[in-house]
């Protein structure tokens, strides 16, 4: 326990196994990797915040365990005893609890940042992910920045180096080891409004995404939610407004800020104009789209020459595997 007061071991990292995992106790953290000549040594912390020394077989070390969060099964083994101190013809022997197979829990995709922390091995994000799991990962120490504290982030993880675990602390140590690294923590907001987004396909959404991709079995599953897929080329936007469960209507125009000024079309058998006049009028129940000026061109076909689209309250997701419409 002496190690938890070492100034080279932040208070933040005490964090890393997580603080909403009760009734989990057999959740650790992997502090340091050490390959020896007959086992595998793991340096973790539980979830009492203890650092504790196991041994685990060669294969549970063959990949960047360092700031991973793992679940451990073990096993019963004979390993030199510590009277051998390394003497390779010792024949003495001790049994040991050896991990043997262990899960690597799934690193946050999405995740929420509470705290930021730089310490000698790497940059600390104290994160709560979209379960309320509370806990730290590793990351590149160009994100150490306090302008993050708050924000909900999408996540993208590499596997390089820190300064090896059994360092303690020396600035001069020259050891390192692999580790699971925190290379972007990209704001969800970082572009604030559509008008601010590089030229590209998007997709916003009326639900707020509790995962980096939503698939199209979590869409139908939100029948009554709304999409707009669309294009940006400059301050020009055109794409589909559509509900989950319902119609869809063409759109374009120019947009200023979350909002796009512009025209519309639908073309869906059976369509008929809800608003020929100047007065706008919603399309379908949601307030999101108004439009006016309707024309019918044939009996599948209504053109608007005015419409209103506010982004306002739809979430940014993946732009999913379609390209939009290039023109309405």
């Amino acid at each position: 326990m002496a190690l938890l007061k070492s100034l080279w071991l932040s208070p933040l990292l005490l964090a890393l196994v997580g603080g909403a995992a009760a009734g989990q106790s057999d959740v650790r953290s992997v502090l340091g990797v050490v390959v020896g000549d007959t086992a595998c040594h793991l340096t973790l912390i539980t979830e009492d915040e203890e650092i504790v020394g196991e041994w685990a077989t060669f294969d549970v070390c063959d990949r960047a365990l360092v700031g991973t969060r793992i679940r451990p099964s073990y096993t019963s083994a004979q390993l030199p005893a510590d009277s051998c101190a390394g003497d390779p013809d010792c024949g003495e022997t001790q049994t040991v609890s050896l991990i043997s197979r262990l899960n690597v829990l799934p690193e946050p995709a999405l995740a929420t940042v509470r705290s930021v922390s730089s310490g000698d091995r790497a940059c600390y994000l104290e994160l709560v992910d979209t379960a309320d799991t509370v806990y730290v990962q590793f990351a590149d120490y160009g994100l150490c920045q306090p302008d993050l504290v708050g924000e909900r982030v999408r996540l993208n993880y590499v596997t390089g180096n820190v300064r090896a675990f059994d360092c303690q602390g020396n600035v001069v140590c020259d050891r390192t080891e692999p580790a699971r690294l925190i290379t972007t923590a990209i704001p969800l907001e970082r572009y604030p409004t559509v008008e601010s987004l590089p030229d590209g396909s998007y997709r916003y959404w009326s639900v707020r995404p509790e995962d980096v991709t939503v698939t199209d079995d979590t869409l139908l599953a939100n029948p009554e939610s709304m999409l707009f897929h669309f294009r940006k080329a400059g301050s020009q936007v055109t794409g589909v407004f559509s509900y989950i469960d319902g119609e869809a209507i063409c759109v374009q125009g120019q947009v200023t800020g979350n909002t796009v000024a512009g025209m519309a079309v639908q073309d869906l058998l059976g369509a008929t104009v809800i608003s020929d006049a100047d007065e706008f009028v919603y399309f379908g129940p949601s307030t999101h789209l108004a439009v006016r000026r309707g024309r019918q061109l044939d009996p599948g076909t209504v053109r608007y020459g005015g419409a209103l689209l506010n982004l306002n309250g739809m979430h940014r997701i993946n732009a999913g595997g379609v390209a939009p419409l290039r023109r309405c």
